[in-house]
């Protein structure tokens, strides 16, 4: 149904701490498995999962899509400027920055709509730089199923109008 809504879902929105927000995360997921949305996971969102549950681990490790494979100096002047974005006065990130930056670069390559993450303090504070500069909506995994949930509210009243 609506197939065409690609989600990135970065490592710490998959076990985030508050149990709202896990159940949003158990939600999506469902909707994957109906093949109503799409969802992009790359290796390194699998190497960051250390800490997750065993479930949430094999999950991912059988749907990996993507990959961060940046083979130009256009996608390196990207992934330079999602950096300054995200990390602005940092001379060197650590690895798990580094992925963060990497999952960004990749959701915007891959044509995601939606960036589902609970780093509130460096992700979602620049949602709306992300969005402007890069097309994508950086959300937290209740706001993600929110905005799902509303388009598939929609797109069933426009069936039934055309129907009628």
């Amino acid at each position: 149904m609506l197939k065409h809504i690609q989600i990135f879902i970065d490592s710490c929105g998959f076990y985030p701490p508050v149990r709202d927000e896990q159940e949003a995360i158990l939600e999506l997921l469902k909707l994957e498995e109906q093949d109503i949305i799409q969802l992009q996971i790359t290796q390194s969102v699998v190497d960051e999962l250390n800490n997750a549950p065993e479930s949430i681990r094999k999950y991912c490790i059988c749907r990996v899509i993507a990959e961060s494979l940046i083979t130009t100096n256009d996608e390196r002047n990207t992934l330079q400027k999602i950096e300054n974005v995200i990390f602005p006065d940092k001379a060197a990130l650590k690895k798990n920055e580094q992925y963060d930056v990497e999952h960004i670069f990749c959701a915007q390559k891959y044509g995601c709509r939606y960036f589902v993450t609970y780093d509130k303090k460096h992700i979602i504070s620049k949602r709306d730089v992300l969005k402007a500069e890069y097309g994508l909506n950086a959300v937290t995994p209740i706001e993600c199923l929110a905005l799902i949930n509303d388009e598939i509210l929609r797109t069933k009243r426009y069936k039934e109008r055309r129907k009628e």
